[in-house]
């Protein structure tokens, strides 16, 4: 046994030996190993690498696929879609993905937009993401449309509602930051988004950004893209997004967000939101409500879909970096880098401001002014003095950028070119309209009803149409009106009067006959003998309408006369 067999004294040079070798290895190694990435042993196919946030407990995670992260870099090329974890997983696990409380805090990267071109949509944005169904229970989604599960947004993408805030969605010749509230929900599930939001857009200045120098942000180069959310009673109140290159800046504060709007999105900003990264585009007119104009119609492929950078994340509390104030901002300005007095600001006369910037007046002299932190008032100064050092020196130092940020350079015009002396094209006269025939338009002009301005403005032949009509209507009405004053001699014949008599016009002459009313005893009247009353279906007899020798006296005679005449 071990006990009974000691180990012999040679026995513990090896071992010293590999005391010995492990500490050279640890010596070796080890600055290498601290060296490695955060995260670096995550071997998940899922996890496109581990990422660092400054402000923010690492390592950080990001599942999907189309970019890599390493250190406080991430590299993303078109077509990718990124989410944002708290640690490594094999599977897409709800419970791990980061809930970002943003809320009174500051998120600032830095972003490299030159190869992502017109059509195309790096977007860095947050989600109420895992969404929930209407029992509150987490929700995978069922017609997702390729987007992750539990995926969510304010336009219903992947068929699942909630609030959204897109703090980027850009390219090189367009950005834009916008909110989306939602209504209120129950058990956190959400029935429906505002789509459009309330958005701003660089677009809406002229020269403010895009590729080339003459911009106040060329995109050609990187830049600082820095997002304050801002709280009023422990509601949000505003979203300020400052883009930052050098000492210019272009600012989209959504002063036309009212803060009711804003406040809805307070509770979903407490309870914590996801972040997602993503890069697409295909054709032009998809990408037109963002980058239309300045872009044209080319779409997001080939050299236009180049890869991005988003580097240097940092989340900071408000205040980190000190207090914003007023500052006189000309370096040509005797009062450069001085602070805007609170008298000045308080007189709405002597301080006219555009956002972040504006103009204030005091002791008489007008001072361009700007709204910035003190650590950026301080590097503007100093800035600002070094140009000085090298003037001083006689060294050459590029062109001073203009001390209004905002605004754009006014580009030179080149000289006018001469023209040709203009010459004065001889037109024919156009034809004549044309004329209504003379006799027509004397006519018209006489007898016409209608001879109102307007119906003359509508040319003759409808004046003929109308005069035509109105003769058509004045000879009915002389037909209608004959007829009642001349009736026809059938009219006549049946015509009865009241003593029993008919009357007849006969060849100019007057005669009577003996009426067929009979007396009710059946006795003529004028004879006293009994007749028969003829039948009214059959018309009287010839002999009939024969005149009757007068009977009776002669003053019955003209007294009937009479009668028959009236």
């Amino acid at each position: 046994s071990h006990r009974t067999n000691p180990t012999p004294p040679g026995c513990s040079l090896p071992r010293a030996s590999m005391l010995v070798g492990a500490a050279i290895v640890a010596v070796i190694i080890g600055p290498a190993l601290a060296a490695a990435p955060s995260g670096a042993g995550c071997s998940s196919e899922l996890m496109q690498g581990a990422i660092d946030i400054t402000g923010l407990p690492s390592p950080y995670y990001l599942a999907g696929s189309g970019g890599r992260a390493q250190g406080d870099h991430l590299n993303i090329t078109h077509n990718a879609g990124l989410s944002l974890f708290s640690a490594c997983e094999e599977e897409w696990k709800p419970e791990s993905m980061a809930q970002l409380q943003l809320l009174g805090r500051t998120l600032s990267m830095t972003i490299d937009l030159s190869g992502v071109g017109c059509a195309c949509n790096l977007a860095f944005y947050l989600v109420s993401s895992p969404t929930r169904d209407w029992s509150g229970e987490l929700s995978r989604g069922t017609d997702r449309g390729g987007q992750p599960p539990y995926y969510c947004d304010a336009n219903q993408v992947g068929g699942q509602w909630c609030p959204e805030i897109d703090i980027m969605e850009a390219n090189n010749h367009a950005f834009q930051s916008t909110l989306h509230r939602c209504d209120a929900p129950r058990h956190r599930h959400y029935d429906f988004c505002d789509r459009g939001g309330c958005a701003q857009n660089t677009r809406e200045r002229s020269g403010a950004y895009g590729p080339g120098s003459q911009h106040s942000i060329d995109t050609m180069r990187p830049f600082d893209v820095e997002t304050e959310f801002l709280t009023k009673g422990g509601a949000l109140s505003g979203m300020r997004t400052t883009l930052k290159q050098r000492d210019q800046r272009v600012v989209l504060d959504h002063s036309d967000c009212n803060e009711g709007y804003l406040a809805k999105l307070t509770d979903a900003m407490k309870y914590g939101m996801s972040l997602r990264v993503t890069y697409w585009g295909d054709q032009a007119q998809t990408m037109a409500w963002m980058d239309i104009p300045p872009c044209d119609w080319n779409g997001c492929s080939g050299e236009n879909a180049g890869h991005a950078v988003i580097s240097d994340i940092r989340v900071t509390s408000a205040g980190e970096n000190g207090p914003e104030a007023w500052v006189v901002a000309d370096p040509k300005d005797k009062l450069f880098g001085q602070l805007v007095p609170e008298d000045v600001i308080e007189n709405a006369e002597s301080f006219k401001v555009l956002h972040d910037q504006g103009v204030a007046e005091w002791d008489h002299v007008r001072h361009f002014v700007r709204h910035m932190k003190k650590q950026d008032i301080d590097a503007l100064v100093r800035e600002a003095a070094q140009e000085e050092k090298r003037q001083k020196h006689g060294a050459a130092a590029p062109s001073a950028p203009l001390p209004f940020a905002g605004l754009p350079a006014m580009p030179s015009l080149p000289p006018m070119p001469t023209l040709p002396p203009m010459q004065l094209l001889t037109l024919p006269p156009p034809p004549p309209p044309p004329q209504a025939p003379v006799i027509w338009t004397a006519v018209v002009a006489r007898y016409s009803p209608f001879r109102l301005p307007a119906l003359a403005s509508a040319g003759w032949p409808l004046q003929i149409a109308l005069f035509a009509a109105a003769v058509a209507l004045m000879g009915c009405s002389s037909v209608l009106a004959g007829r009642r004053m001349w009736p026809s001699p059938r009219r006549r014949e049946d015509e009865d009067d009241s003593r029993g008599r008919v009357c007849r016009r006969r060849r100019g002459g007057l005669t009577f006959e003996r009426a067929p009313l009979v007396s009710p005893g059946g006795v003529s009247p004028l004879s006293g003998s009994r007749i028969e009353a003829p039948s009214p279906m059959r018309r009287p007899s010839r002999a009939s309408q024969l005149p009757s020798p007068p009977t009776g006296s002669k003053l019955e005679f003209l007294q009937r006369m009479e009668a028959c005449i009236e």
